[in-house]
């Protein structure tokens, strides 16, 4: 098999119980489900449930038991998110903004009574796709999510207005990741990861420059300036 960001072969790394969730609970379902690293850029990908339909992601992963894997995707997540956002770009930010992979919108709605110009777009839940670009994109713990990551950001890209920038959350692997890592755990939908090479190449074939904020959040934009204006719009010291 060949890996989806460079196209170079991949290895097996072993096999977990489709039950493996974050919050380290027994998984209920031990089914293995094999995961693969690619031998250049070390990305790591699940191919048997990155092949699943949205029916069976649905029916195996994104029911009605997926809370209890994933708590915080209800309140907390959202609000943390929103509160780091008006840290950093303040209240009233008046550049259109586009929550890419909203879920529900909770953060959306949040940013909103804050005088935000925000907007939920999810393929799954807020799937009517929309037709203006956005300065701002944000997608919160999407790409892991992703049955083909580059697919993904193509399609942020696709959104993105001249000087935009997309801002993103998810942890990158590297080449020493193994099936032990928390984070890569099937029952909470996390089947794609890349590492800062794989983020960087896929900057490189979309014509974005790759950066990070800290371990968690990153940055994808259209100039090495894109995020710097942005925040300068808005008074913020940055």
């Amino acid at each position: 098999m060949k890996c989806q960001i460079c196209n170079n072969s991949m290895v097996s790394i072993g096999t977990v119980p489709m039950g493996k969730n974050c919050e380290k609970l027994e998984a209920v379902d031990i089914t293995p489900v094999e995961y693969f690293k690619c031998n250049k850029c070390y990305s790591i990908q699940c191919p048997e449930i990155i092949n699943w339909t949205s029916i069976e992601m649905a029916e195996k992963i994104y029911n009605q038991d997926y809370v209890i894997y994933d708590p915080d995707y209800i309140h907390n997540r959202p609000y943390n998110y929103a509160k780091s956002f008006i840290d950093i770009f303040g209240t009233s930010f008046k550049e259109s903004h586009l929550d890419y992979g909203s879920g529900a919108g909770v953060m959306v709605e949040i940013l909103k009574e804050y005088g935000w110009n925000s907007n939920a777009y999810d393929p799954f839940s807020f799937n009517i796709r929309p037709t203006k670009k956005f300065k701002l994109i944000t997608a919160i713990e999407v790409v892991e999510h992703s049955q083909n990551i580059q697919n993904t950001i193509l399609d942020m890209v696709s959104f993105l207005d001249r000087d935009g920038v997309i801002l993103f959350s998810t942890l990158l692997c590297d080449s020493n990741t193994d099936t032990s890592w928390w984070y890569l755990a099937p029952r909470n939908g996390h089947i794609n990861f890349m590492t800062e090479t794989g983020a960087k190449l896929i900057g490189k074939n979309t014509s974005l420059f790759f950066s990070s904020l800290d371990q968690n959040m990153h940055i994808y934009q259209r100039s090495r300036n894109g995020m710097k204006n942005l925040v300068r719009g808005t008074g913020i010291k940055w």
